[in-house]
């Protein structure tokens, strides 16, 4: 072996012809060698390794794996599931969709009954964080239920929710965040430029209703630290 063909890669000429071609007509040297392109970590980037393939065995590990990084509930990792069936078969992998969906199901009820996953804990803990980021109730019961959490789950993870708050209804839970969530934003009467208040006073409100809450428990949440003189004329009586 020559002397050349030993020397690290560091050391080797470069193709001027090709290096010049990647670089462009104005690019500067790079010292070692090639030059770095633009977006190294596209040139990094690899193809997705293919699925293993799919078994009962490979349905239960995916799932412990998804619930050590989320806190999903049955219909969100039966969801996660489903999809590497989909992946598999784009990949050209030959499967008996009644069987894989027995796999699935049985993974399922195994994990429920151990107690990784269990659809009340979830609805409780995502009502909570939910709703301390200013989420009203009705935000949160909708956005449970695409989440497939029984209904009655539901009522019983706001009941909790509501007792944790100590507040007397599901109607002062729901002031309670529309003024969180005012409060955070800066919204309505936490503006102190009276001019940029009754600007964006239509903003504002809109900005509540489109996280589920009433007219009145938004413009409540809007108004109720202004004084009489100062209330926002220019919206509404009520919703459109």
């Amino acid at each position: 072996m020559s002397a050349q063909s030993k020397a690290p890669s560091s050391q080797l000429p470069e193709n001027d012809a090709f290096f010049q071609e990647a670089r462009g007509p104005d690019a500067e040297p790079v010292p070692g060698g090639g030059p770095k392109k633009k977006d190294d970590k596209a040139n990094k980037r690899r193809k997705p390794r293919k699925l293993r393939k799919l078994s009962a065995d490979y349905f239960r590990r995916a799932a412990l794996y998804y619930l050590e990084r989320h806190n999903g509930s049955q219909h969100s990792l039966r969801q996660v599931l489903r999809r590497r069936v989909m992946r598999a078969e784009r990949e050209g992998q030959e499967l008996d969709r009644e069987e894989v969906e027995a796999w699935i199901e049985t993974v399922i009820k195994e994990l429920v009954a151990q107690g990784f996953l269990d659809d009340a804990r979830f609805a409780l803990t995502r009502a909570r964080s939910l709703y301390d980021r200013g989420q009203s109730t009705v935000a949160i019961r909708m956005k449970l239920r695409a989440k497939g959490v029984a209904p009655d789950l539901i009522d019983e993870a706001l009941e909790r929710l509501r007792e944790e708050q100590n507040h007397e209804s599901e109607a002062d839970m729901a002031l309670d965040a529309a003024r969180a969530y005012a409060r955070k934003r800066g919204l309505g009467w936490h503006r102190l430029d009276p001019q940029v208040r009754a600007e964006r006073a239509q903003k504002d409100l809109a900005a509540l209703a489109r996280r589920g809450f009433g007219y009145q428990v938004a413009r409540q949440a809007l108004e109720e630290g202004l004084d009489e003189g100062e209330r926002l004329d220019d919206l509404p009586d009520d919703w459109e």
